[in-house]
Parts: C-alpha cells; structure tokens; sequence
C-alpha cells in the first residue's frame, strides 16, 4: 500500500489550525506562538497610538491576504486590551516584537 503525501509532513509548533474569532477570542493558547510581524506590530502601534492619545479615530482596517494572520492579530489584541491578566502570552509577544 502506498503511503499518502501527509504521512510524510508534519506541523511544528509554531503552525496553528486556522483561527476563530468566536471560538479562540478568550484562549491564550491561541497566540502562544503568535508571531508578531512588523506589519502587525505597525498596526498594533497604531491602534495604540489612537486609544492612548484620545484621537477621534476609533476605526481601523486590517487587510491582507488569506491566511497572513490577520484574525490572529485581532485575537491578539483581544486579549490584550481585555485588562485581564489572563492572557499573558499576548503582551509576552508583543513585547519580544518591541525589544
């Protein structure tokens, strides 16, 4: 019997099944492994600049292709601006992206 193409691949632990935001917005597992890219941490900067400011702007747009993160990164911040201290895998990652 001949073995199939997916016997032969597997996923580290940094890959993750896609994301949901109703089923993964409260699961710090969803960005233990999140990479922050300087894309994201852009955005995320940005967001930040506008809701510590008091900047009239509270829309933002976050665009991409499919599968370039971006329900992850809204999960990210998610968690991060829920002010619970139960999502310390966020703020870990963000501040790894800073320094």
């Amino acid at each position: 019997m001949s073995k199939k193409i997916a016997e032969f691949l597997a996923l580290g632990r940094g890959h993750t099944r896609s994301i949901a935001l109703d089923r993964d917005i409260h699961d710090e597992s969803t960005v233990a492994n999140y990479l922050v890219t300087p894309a994201a941490l852009g955005a995320l900067r940005q967001i930040g600049v506008g809701i510590t400011t008091r900047q009239t702007q509270r829309a933002w747009k976050i665009v991409g292709p499919y599968g370039s993160g971006k329900s992850a990164l809204i999960v990210m911040l998610a968690q991060l601006l829920s002010g619970k201290q139960a999502h310390p895998a966020a703020a870990r990652a963000i501040q790894k992206a800073v320094n």
